[in-house]
């Protein structure tokens, strides 16, 4: 059948082969247009909205997030009033900033660049280098030949630290 109908109470099912297809069941929505990679998704107030992948579109309004992004040019991300995050032609550019918490993040040709920062982490990326750091690990990672991980665990009474020098060295130091 090139055409299906199918209602009953409190859900309705269409679909005109290959072109369209929609479900409804309650407060759920979902329509599918295949040849044009659209999908329109409705649940619990929460909408997703795309003709993939060139345009894309998620609402939620009880958690206050909304995320728009025209592929491959520009995508901006809201959570609540403070968070926002700005894609521009990315990998090649995206930044975060959270005027609440004082959050940071900036990514340059992601995954090669990135700099973020926040009231308890700091990191920096520049591959093949990579440092981490929050109170309770450091991290520092030089791509294939060198790895330091620190460790701190105040409830476990616990803390070491290891470093790895490829092949030649590896050591674990127990600092409590």
């Amino acid at each position: 059948p090139l055409y299906i109908y199918h209602s009953v109470p409190n859900k309705v099912l269409t679909i005109v082969v290959p072109l369209f297809f929609t479900y409804k069941k309650g407060e759920y929505y979902l329509r599918v247009i295949p040849w044009l990679l659209h999908i329109k998704k409705v649940y619990q107030e929460a909408e997703l909205y795309t003709f993939f992948p060139f345009y894309v579109r998620i609402v939620h309004p009880a958690e206050y997030y909304r995320f728009v992004y025209y592929f491959p040019f520009y995508g901006k991300e809201t959570k609540g009033a403070s968070t926002q995050k700005h894609f521009m032609f990315f990998p090649i550019y995206a930044r975060m900033y959270d005027k609440e918490t004082g959050d940071y993040s900036l990514d340059i040709l992601w995954p090669i660049f990135r700099y973020q920062t926040s009231e308890d982490k700091r990191t920096f990326r520049l591959l093949p280098y990579w440092k981490n750091t929050t109170p309770r690990q450091d991290f520092t990672l030089l791509l294939p030949v060198y790895y330091s991980f620190t460790k701190k665990d105040q409830e476990k009474g616990e803390a070491f630290t290891f470093t790895l020098l490829f092949p030649i060295f590896v050591k674990r130091v127990n600092e409590m």
